[in-house]
């Protein structure tokens, strides 16, 4: 998993989708300090072949500003 951030100065990850049987969902929050409210950004359902892994970057839905400073991504995966 790579993190990185846009040109926009909105965060991005990228990982390898390798298995056809896992949905990954790229979710993000503004602050981990509990309770911790995580936002769904973007979700890749388990239709990737698993012969052919694939690398995917997503973008935050979030710019990065004085009004918001902080924010963090994580990459949740799934069995369905």
């Amino acid at each position: 998993t790579i993190m990185a951030v846009s040109p926009d100065k909105k965060l991005q990850i990228s990982f390898l989708r390798a298995r056809a049987d896992v949905t990954y969902t790229v979710e993000g929050t503004n602050s981990l300090t509990p309770p911790v409210t995580w936002t769904t950004i973007a979700t890749y359902p388990s239709t990737v072949s698993a012969i052919i892994p694939v690398t995917v970057t997503a973008t935050d839905t979030v710019t990065i500003s004085a009004t918001s400073p902080h924010r963090f991504l994580r990459l949740r995966v799934t069995v369905p």
